[in-house]
């Protein structure tokens, strides 16, 4: 894929000097600061995404180079996405957009982002302070439900269509709780809730397999992929992840761009696209496919039910026709029910892990009559011993890989999200190869090439 431009720009800045011409990339740079060069580029009309405050040094030198591989060159330090689409040029293809990942720690504006989390004492459940969850009466009357928020200081943030759920944010300090009595008595409100919280997941870590050989599939896509949306932690692009990328969402704050703190969600989009199979995974039928990862977790590890609800609603405008969901909470939100039956009921896949802890008990979304829910085998091929069990639990499928590190060296991992982002890639596989091909058809293939119940 290359960019296809007639115009020729030379601009000289300093310390560097660029041109792009006809499809090709010509750039001198000695220590100059990435941003100003990113900056040529946008004046070209190319879109950037990155962090304002992430704007190394670099030095760089070659002349007349293929603009994609001049850009992975110039960005391979770094972790970037370069999105690409249709025109009627020779190519076929136009450089889009680029978005560039700081791997680094969270800036002072990431963090102003990061939730506040209080505990419910009286039964344990975690919720966002200051912000409430509503649904209100068919029929009921909008503007005077936003008359009688503006009065007591909140208001609405976010809607969610297809639930009919409103988000309230609430003024500092409040009584999070209360209000949440308060507004369930409401004449015109259905059912309220407070904005439930959970934590990111984790994954057991092997050692020993730092020669472990690492399989990392080809990275062409095929026609017609049936893309899947990566629920989790975020993305870190590597390891040829930019080949399959459709597109991204930080749903925590959706004007920055997408990063992975902790490596799980990166982990999860490899396992879902194909570019790495677990250990006893399928691999007669490899296929790659799309993915869409999507940030829930905020620089603490914390997400809610609303951004959940942000996240669904961006991975169904962009086609996900799948979602995997590795995490878990033991606490049932019926909005959030509501929000994945309603999802379910526009034809998309969920999918989502038992947990790694063996107590029986039910964890959601795994435990949603329109979630699937995976557990965890050992490589050989037995039920993990810290995979999670009991009637919610659909199938499982093999929970250890082996990832590489940005040390060039080998880990193995395990656990129950494995196996979900595994389920998830088998039924996309199933679908783009029978496209005409029933959500529980593919379901019923899946679970008969695995264990299930």
């Amino acid at each position: 894929m290359v960019l296809f431009l007639t115009m020729t720009t030379w601009v000289y800045a300093g310390t560097f000097q660029i041109q792009i011409k006809n499809n090709r990339l010509s750039l001198q740079a000695q220590e100059c600061h990435l941003q100003d060069i990113l900056h040529e580029l946008e004046r070209l009309g190319i879109k950037i995404s990155v962090d304002p405050q992430f704007n190394p040094q670099i030095s760089a030198s070659f002349p007349d180079r293929d603009l994609q591989k001049g850009l992975d060159s110039l960005l391979k330090p770094f972790s970037y996405l370069l999105i690409w689409k249709g025109t009627e040029s020779p190519s076929g293809s136009e450089l889009a957009e680029i978005r560039i990942f700081n791997r680094g720690a969270p800036t002072q504006q990431n963090r102003s982002s990061n939730l506040t989390v209080a505990r419910n004492p009286e039964d344990g459940s975690f919720y966002i302070k200051n912000t409430v969850m509503v649904r209100l009466k068919p029929g009921a009357d909008i503007a005077k439900f936003k008359s009688q928020l503006s009065k007591t200081g909140g208001r609405i943030v976010s809607y969610h269509p297809g639930s009919g759920i409103y988000e309230i944010r609430l003024p500092e300090n409040s009584d999070t709780l209360g209000w949440v009595k308060r507004l369930a008595n409401f004449s015109d409100s259905s059912h309220a809730e407070p904005d439930y919280a959970f934590h990111s997941p984790t994954l057991y870590r092997y050692t020993g397999f730092d020669n472990a050989p690492i399989r990392l599939a080809e990275t062409d896509t095929p026609d017609g992929g049936v893309p899947i949306a990566i629920m989790d932690s975020g993305l870190t692009m590597d390891y040829g992840l930019d080949s399959v990328v459709l597109t991204s969402l930080d749903a925590s704050d959706p004007n920055k761009p997408i990063t992975d703190a902790s490596g799980h969600g990166t982990r999860m989009a490899l396992i879902a696209s194909g570019l790495i199979d677990p250990i006893g995974g399928n691999t007669e039928e490899d296929q790659t496919n799309p993915v869409i990862p999507i940030k829930l977790f905020d620089a603490n590890g914390w997400s809610s039910n609303a951004h959940i609800m942000r996240g669904i609603d961006f991975a169904l405008k962009n086609g996900a026709r799948v979602l995997s969901l590795s995490w878990k909470t033991q606490h049932r939100s019926a909005f959030l029910q509501d929000v994945l039956d309603y999802t379910r009921s526009k034809g998309t896949i969920i999918i989502a892990a038992a947990g790694n802890e063996p107590t029986g008990e039910l964890v959601y979304p795994a435990a949603y009559p329109s979630v699937t829910g995976v557990g965890a085998l050992a490589p050989n091929g037995k039920t993990w011993q810290q995979s999670n069990y009991g009637a919610f639990v659909d199938v499982q499928a093999p929970g250890f890989a082996i990832f590489p590190t940005e040390y060039e060296e080998a880990e193995m991992r395990a656990g129950t999200s494995i196996s979900t982002a595994y389920v998830a890639n088998q039924i996309a596989s199933y679908l783009g190869r029978h496209p005409d091909a029933s959500n529980e058809e593919a379901l019923k293939a899946v679970q008969q090439n695995t264990v299930s119940y």
